[in-house]
């Protein structure tokens, strides 16, 4: 169980990294990303997998939140 993410803020990636879960397939575990102090203000924090294959992405989220 291994993610990829990256924070975004008015369309630049400020932040990345790389999360790994305390499981991973075929149970569920639990991951956290520390993003540390941010200032104020509008971001959305991408999650995705990508192919160990060829490199594409395969799955995708994100959640925009609001820092104030």
């Amino acid at each position: 169980g291994t993610t990829k993410w990256q924070l975004d803020r008015s369309g630049t990636t400020v932040k990345s990294g790389v999360a790994t879960a305390s499981s991973g397939c075929p149970t569920r575990g639990t991951w956290q990303v520390k993003l540390g102090v941010l200032a104020a203000g509008s971001y959305t924090l991408r999650m995705y997998e990508v192919s160990m294959a060829n490199g594409q992405v395969i799955a995708e989220t994100s959640k925009p939140f609001t820092v104030r």
